[in-house]
C-alpha cells in the first residue's frame, strides 16, 4: 500500500509567495540551460548603462520568457535587498545555478568588473548552447534510424509464424530450429515492449511520478546516474569520427572557459581546476590534479597541458605557448576558442560523415541476421520437398 505524500506547505512556504514553487512536486522550479546567454546579456547591457543592479533585474523578470528564471528573479531581488551579494543571491535562488557562473561572478564583484563578467557569460553560454544543440542534433537522427531498425527487426517476424507453421504443416514439416528461436525472441521483445509501455503509463501517474523524481533527485542516486553518464561519455570516445568530435568539444569548452577567468583577472590555479570542471569530460577530469599540481610546483601551463596528450598542438597549444611568451594569453585563448568553436561544426560534420555509413553496416547485419535466421532455413526446406 502506498503511503500518501507528504507535500510542503505552499501556502505558507516563503517561496511560494514568490512564485519560486512548483504547484505539484513542491519543488524550485529549474531555469532552462537555454536562457543564460540572453539573461546575461540582458543584465550585462543594462549594468554597463549604468541601471542599478535591482532595477535591472527587475526589468529583466518582466521581459524574460522562461517563468522558472523570472519567478527566482523576484527572490533574487529580496536577498539582495537584505544586503546579500548578487552572486550569493544566484546561488541561493536558482536551483541549478552552475558553479562556474558563481566564482566568476564573485571575482568580478570583488574587482568591480561586474559589467564584464555578465557579458563574458552571455558569449560563453551562447557558444556553448550552440555546440551542445549541434551536437545533440547530429546524433539524434542516426540513433533513432538504428533503434527504429532493431524495434522493426524484432518485433515483426514474430506476426509472421503462423503463416509459417501453416505453410510448412501442410506438407508435414515442421519449423526448422532457427526460425522457431528468432520467432521466440520476437515474441519476447513484443510482450516485453508493451509491459514496458503499461509500465511506463503507470509511471506517469502523479502520485507516482513525484515518488521517483524524489527517488532520483537523493544525492546519492543522483552520483550513480552521473558515474553512468561518464561511462557512456567514456566509451563514446572510441566510436569512429565521433571520438575526436568529442575531443573537440570538451577542449572548446576548457579554452573559453580558462580564457574568460583570466581575462577577468583570476589566478592562474583556480582557472585551470574550474575549467577542467566545466567540460564534464571523463578524461578531462582525470587528470585536473595532476595539471594544477605542476603548475603550482612552477612549471608553465602549456607544458603541463601538453604533457596530457589531451590538447591539439595546432588549435590550442600554439595559441596558449604564444600567450605565455606576449603576456596576453587571455585573449589568445580567447581567439582560440572561436576558431575551435568553428572546427567543432567541421569535425561534427565529418564525424556524422564516418557514423552514418557504420549505422547502414549495423542496420544491413540485422537485416542479414533476420534472412539467414529465418529464409534461408525456409528455402532450403522448400527446396527439399
Amino acid at each position: 500500500m502506498i503511503s500518501t505524500i507528504e507535500k510542503p506547505q505552499l501556502a505558507e512556504h516563503p517561496s511560494n509567495k514568490l512564485g519560486l514553487l512548483d504547484p505539484i512536486s513542491g519543488r524550485k522550479r529549474r531555469v532552462k540551460a537555454s536562457s543564460w546567454p540572453n539573461f546575461y546579456s540582458t543584465l550585462g547591457l543594462m549594468v554597463s548603462s549604468g541601471v542599478s543592479v535591482i532595477n535591472a533585474l527587475a526589468e529583466v523578470a518582466k521581459k524574460n520568457e522562461d517563468p522558472g528564471l523570472a519567478r527566482h528573479l523576484r527572490s533574487v531581488i529580496h536577498d539582495i535587498n537584505r544586503g546579500v551579494s548578487l552572486p550569493q543571491a544566484f546561488k541561493n535562488n536558482l536551483p541549478n545555478f552552475p558553479v562556474f557562473h558563481y566564482e566568476l561572478l564573485s571575482m568580478a564583484v570583488n574587482v568591480g568588473k561586474l559589467d564584464e563578467a555578465l557579458r563574458y557569460l552571455a558569449d560563453y553560454e551562447e557558444n556553448n548552447q550552440r555546440n551542445r544543440l549541434q551536437l545533440r542534433a547530429a546524433l539524434t537522427y542516426p540513433l533513432l534510424q538504428a533503434s527504429m531498425a532493431f524495434l522493426l527487426l524484432s518485433l515483426a517476424p514474430a506476426h509472421f509464424e503462423e503463416s509459417f507453421v501453416q505453410t510448412l504443416a501442410a506438407v508435414d514439416r515442421d519449423l526448422p530450429l532457427p526460425v522457431f528461436l528468432f520467432c521466440r525472441y520476437s515474441w519476447f521483445m513484443n510482450y516485453f515492449l508493451l509491459t514496458l509501455l503499461a509500465v511506463g503509463l503507470v509511471l506517469l501517474l502523479p502520485p507516482i511520478r513525484e515518488r521517483i523524481l524524489d527517488f532520483f533527485a537523493q544525492d546519492v542516486v543522483a552520483k550513480r546516474l552521473r558515474k553512468l553518464s561518464f561511462m557512456g561519455y567514456r566509451y563514446s570516445r572510441f566510436i569512429p569520427g565521433l571520438g575526436k568530435a568529442l575531443r573537440v568539444y570538451s577542449q572548446e569548452r576548457f579554452t573559453r572557459a580558462l580564457g574568460l577567468q583570466l581575462e577577468a583577472g583570476r589566478p592562474l590555479a583556480p582557472s585551470v581546476r574550474a575549467a577542467f570542471k566545466i567540460t564534464g569530460d571523463p578524461f578531462f577530469l582525470e587528470v585536473e590534479d595532476r595539471v594544477v599540481q605542476d603548475i603550482s610546483d612552477g612549471e608553465t601551463v602549456t607544458s603541463a597541458l601538453e604533457s596530457t596528450g589531451l590538447f591539439d598542438e595546432v588549435a590550442f597549444l600554439s595559441f596558449l605557448k604564444a600567450g605565455e611568451e606576449s603576456g596576453t594569453i587571455a585573449d589568445l585563448l580567447l581567439r582560440s576558442a572561436d576558431f575551435q568553436s568553428r572546427d567543432f561544426s567541421t569535425t561534427l560534420q565529418q564525424a556524422m560523415s564516418l557514423l552514418n555509413p557504420i549505422l547502414l553496416l549495423v542496420v544491413g547485419g540485422l537485416v542479414a541476421t533476420m534472412v539467414f535466421s529465418v529464409f534461408v532455413p525456409l528455402i532450403q526446406l522448400t527446396q527439399a520437398l
